[in-house]
C-alpha cells in the first residue's frame, strides 16, 4: 500500500537503450495514476537525452558508472547526492546489485525491486521475479502492483 504523503520519487532505469524504451510504458502508468509525484530518473550517461526533455519528469540524473575515470568510491558522492534530495520511494527497474545498493546508501525510506543478485535486503519491498517468461515491458510495470 502506498501512503498518501508521497512526494518524490526516483527510479533506476535500465543501462540499455532498448530496456529503457520497454520501460516506457511503466513511467506512463505510474505518472498517469501519481501525476503529483515528482519524478526523477537516475540513468547512465549516454541515456539521459531520451528522458530529458520528457514532461513527465521533473529531474534527471545522469550515473556515469561505465565512464573511463569512474571510481567506485563515485558511487557514495551519487548515494550522498540522492540522500540530499529527500526521495520517498526508489523503484529499481534493473535486477543488478549495484542499483540496489546507490538507493540503499543513499537510505531512501522504501525501495522497492525484484529479488535477485542476492539484494533482497538492501529493499524494502523485495518482489518475487515472475515464476514464467513474460515481456520485460510487463516485468517493470509488475513492480507498480
Amino acid at each position: 500500500m502506498i501512503e498518501d504523503n508521497i512526494k518524490k520519487v526516483i527510479v533506476r532505469f535500465p543501462n540499455w537503450l532498448g530496456d529503457c524504451v520497454m520501460a516506457l510504458p511503466f513511467l506512463e502508468v505510474l505518472h498517469r495514476t501519481r501525476p503529483e509525484w515528482e519524478l526523477t530518473v537516475l540513468v547512465r550517461g549516454y541515456l539521459h537525452k531520451l528522458f530529458e526533455n520528457d514532461p513527465r519528469i521533473h529531474k534527471v540524473i545522469e550515473l556515469k558508472d561505465k565512464d573511463k575515470s569512474f571510481h567506485p568510491s563515485k558511487l557514495f558522492k551519487v548515494a550522498d547526492e540522492l540522500n540530499d534530495d529527500d526521495y520517498d520511494i526508489g523503484i529499481i527497474l534493473p535486477d543488478s546489485f549495484s542499483s540496489a545498493l546507490i538507493f540503499s546508501m543513499a537510505q531512501i525510506p522504501r525501495r522497492i525491486g525484484y529479488k535477485a543478485e542476492m539484494r533482497s535486503f538492501m529493499l524494502t519491498d523485495s518482489i518475487s521475479r515472475p515464476k514464467r517468461v513474460v515481456h520485460r515491458s510487463k516485468k517493470y510495470l509488475r513492480l507498480l502492483d
